[in-house]
């Protein structure tokens, strides 16, 4: 596979914010009861979390308040928990826990109505949850933009912005997705993979299942 190439070193993460949110105070936010459009960033997000569970609990770095009430409104509206963490009263991140039964069943009408955002679609199906077990050994792998055809879908341009100013870095759990020679035309691949700073795959080697889609940004 001439598009990927083997990763020695784990030590992929940066953590410019972590002691600063540490030392924040966490607020209790009451739960949305109107319903709104679910946009593509709202699918997206919604779409991770669902995939991991309604025991997931979804961080999501909110470092302005603009990109705060953005991810507010499109997002966190759409869960029963609710949380944010403060420092010196400005909002730093989103703490979100089980997804409103109604807002699931609308992305579960959506899915199979074959309106999902394409990204979205590829990466995850939400009617199966990703089971989860201990991983002996992964391998991780850099994905080669030069080797890789670009993927224009303007409509997760938003949602890629709003991933690029919050985000140091993101793990994505695609779901039944393998490490195999046609992945590299997966339109979330193409799209990504000319997108972030660096783009890996988080292999486990028992059975070549994608642990991570890695965006670094």
């Amino acid at each position: 596979m001439d598009w990927i190439e083997k990763i020695e070193s784990t030590s992929l993460f940066t953590r410019q914010n972590e002691n600063n949110i540490q030392n924040g105070m966490i607020r209790k936010i009451a739960p949305f009861q109107s319903p709104t459009q679910i946009t593509t960033l709202s699918q997206f997000f919604l779409s991770l979390s669902a995939v991991n569970g309604s025991d997931n609990v979804m961080h999501l770095p909110t470092p302005s308040e603009n990109l705060f009430h953005k991810v507010l409104t499109e997002v966190g509206r759409y869960f029963v928990d609710i949380k944010a963490t403060f420092v010196d009263d400005m909002p730093q991140q989103l703490i979100l826990k089980e997804i409103q039964r109604n807002a699931l069943d609308e992305l579960k009408k959506i899915e199979a109505e074959g309106k999902l955002n394409p990204i979205v679609a590829n990466l995850f199906n939400i009617q199966s949850e990703i089971l989860y077990s201990h991983r002996e050994k992964k391998t991780i792998f850099r994905i080669i933009p030069s080797e890789v055809i670009i993927a224009n879908v303007p409509d997760f341009d938003e949602t890629m912005e709003f991933i690029r100013k919050s985000f140091d870095d993101l793990l994505i759990t695609p779901t039944n997705w393998h490490l195999t020679n046609e992945l590299k035309d997966s339109v979330a691949i193409k799209y990504f993979a000319h997108r972030c700073k660096n783009l890996y795959l988080w292999v486990d080697d028992s059975n070549f299942e994608i642990i991570y889609i890695h965006l670094e940004m």
